[in-house]
């Protein structure tokens, strides 16, 4: 806990990678996502755009990751997120949206979002920046036609001080 304005609050992974970001002036954050073997870059666990909702969560669960990339299934690029928070809002009487193609669940729910994506080639403090703007836990790395390769999160970002 921490205290903001003489109230307590949970200090979250925002809050360290927001104060790295502001006051750490060290060499890190010029380098690049490869320079820093930053990220996951294993096969990242997606679903396409053709799946349910439920089939999405059923993946973010068997995987325990907080979210998973949509990928169309036409050309395989990176369409949107699924997020294990999207599931928070759903009601018992909108259980059958579970059961909708994940891009009309995210739609019907009002949570669709632009994917955001870096390359490798993105520095650290760009990265940063993206994840504070966007008040996002992760980006997902793309190569130049927009396939997912990798992601990084906050994770990831913090981990980098304490090599």
């Amino acid at each position: 806990l921490i205290s903001v304005n003489d109230e307590a609050r949970l200090l979250t992974q925002t809050d360290v990678v927001k104060y790295l970001y502001e006051n750490d002036k060290s060499p890190l954050l010029s380098k690049s996502i490869q320079e820093l073997s930053l990220g996951s870059m294993v096969k990242v666990q997606s679903i396409k755009d053709t799946d349910t909702a439920l089939n999405g969560f059923r993946v973010i669960f068997k995987e325990q990751v907080g979210a998973v990339p949509v990928i169309s299934a036409t050309h395989g690029k990176l369409i949107s997120t699924l997020s294990a928070s999207d599931v928070r809002s759903l009601k018992a009487g909108d259980l059958s949206d579970l059961l909708l193609v994940v891009t009309q669940y995210l739609s019907k729910r009002n949570i669709i979002r632009s994917p955001v994506h870096v390359t490798v080639d993105t520095h650290l403090s760009e990265v940063i920046r993206i994840v504070l703007e966007g008040k996002i836990h992760r980006v997902w790395i793309t190569d130049l036609q927009s396939h997912v390769v990798g992601v990084v999160t906050l994770s990831d970002i913090i981990r980098l001080w304490y090599k």
